[in-house]
């Protein structure tokens, strides 16, 4: 594994004990805002386009917004059926060659394609019968539950649920699927329930359970991180995988719920939920002990090492580490970088940063201040990345 150690306090003559291993530590100091507006809240997804523009996703209205040079040049996107109109907007086409790129809405089925004005000019439905999917259960779930990849530009891939989705277990009765570019079906590139069933946790759980992790890469390929194997497999086709990266047994295999994690998530859940009440330590410390013994059965004994998947411009994978200590859900800072050749390398995103996007040695997420306060922010990598 290849490591390089950056700290930043050491510009100023003093520099703390680092993590037990060297890392590449991108910290506060290194992230650079990436638009002036600050009043962005509920981001879901954020794009790059070839120009240079930012494209931002937000779960209320406007729904999008573009940025050029950081300045909010355009908002639009209402709630509604009609045209320029979405019901559940989730994400941006990976991969996506068109400016502005299309957005997925699984709310309404469809890919939906704006001029940079949001006046529409085309619409693709997918014509599949999906489950109904529970709206929050991205709070309860790793990966990319709705997630759309553009391949090529007569073709589309995406996640397909066999029947309904109460909790995180049934994420795994998936498949994924490749699409003409009207939403027609045209073959299943691999179906997680067959990848999932080596497994021999087959307890009741519901929550925090491996579920599939996929992402689009600038080839063409969609990589698809297997943490039994373990294995990252690039598909382009329902034969073969085009590629295959076996991973260190260290950075794959599952390990088992900690008592303390389990009660770091339960804690941050109830938080949430008397959020707007005012209530004293007595009554927040007996409702966790009350989830905790009625709903100790609905975790998982296991938890898995690679929550997160992203890939890069140049193809490497991203590969996000759980550990509860960055993040109640497990979802932390620290990233393994693999390239193709297997070769790693070590990340550790500042606190608050979610990276998303990725364009010209640089990465681009949403970054969250201490107060929950969200922008669009960017960290320059270093080229090339060791």
């Amino acid at each position: 594994m290849r490591h390089l150690s950056l700290c930043l306090a050491s510009l100023l003559g003093s520099c703390g004990s680092g993590p037990a291993e060297d890392e590449l530590v991108l910290e506060t100091g290194r992230t650079v805002s990436a638009v002036t507006d600050t009043l962005l809240f509920g981001i879901r997804d954020v794009a790059v386009t070839a120009d240079g523009d930012i494209w931002v996703l937000s779960r209320h209205e406007p729904f999008i917004r573009r940025f050029t040079a950081g300045r909010l040049i355009a908002s639009f996107g209402r709630n509604g059926g009609g045209p320029g109109e979405f019901r559940a907007p989730w994400s941006f086409v990976r991969g996506d060659r068109q400016i502005p790129p299309r957005v997925f809405d699984p709310g309404a089925r469809l890919i939906v394609r704006l001029d940079t004005t949001g006046r529409e000019l085309a619409r693709s439905s997918f014509r599949t019968t999906w489950g109904f999917v529970r709206s929050d259960i991205e709070d309860v779930s790793y990966g990319q539950v709705f997630r759309a990849l553009s391949p090529s530009d007569s073709e589309l891939v995406s996640l397909v649920y066999l029947g309904d989705v109460g909790t995180t277990r049934d994420l795994r009765r998936s498949a994924l699927v490749r699409f003409s570019a009207r939403g027609i079906p045209k073959d299943t590139l691999l179906s997680f329930r067959n990848l999932f069933e080596p497994q021999t946790d087959r307890s009741a759980a519901r929550w925090l359970v491996t579920v599939p992790l996929i992402a689009g890469c600038p080839d063409g390929t969609t990589a698809v991180y297997d943490g039994i194997a373990p294995e990252i497999r690039g598909y382009s086709s329902r034969t073969e995988p085009a590629w295959r990266v076996t991973m260190p047994p260290r950075l794959a295999q599952s390990h088992g719920m900690p008592a303390a994690d389990l009660e770091r998530y339960v804690r941050h859940r109830v938080l949430g939920e008397l959020l707007e009440n005012q209530v004293d330590t007595s009554v927040l410390e007996r409702r966790v002990a009350e989830q905790l013994q009625s709903t100790q059965a609905w975790y998982a004994s296991t938890v898995p090492s690679i929550v997160g998947l992203l890939c890069d411009d140049e193809g490497r994978v991203w590969l996000q580490r759980f550990d509860t200590r960055d993040d109640p859900l497990g979802k932390s800072r620290t990233w393994t970088v693999v390239g193709r050749d297997g070769a790693t390398t070590t990340v550790r995103v500042p606190a608050g940063f979610v990276p998303l996007a990725f364009r010209r040695a640089s990465v681009v997420g949403i970054s969250r201040d201490s107060l929950g306060v969200e922008t669009v922010g960017r960290i320059v990598l270093p080229d090339p990345l060791p």
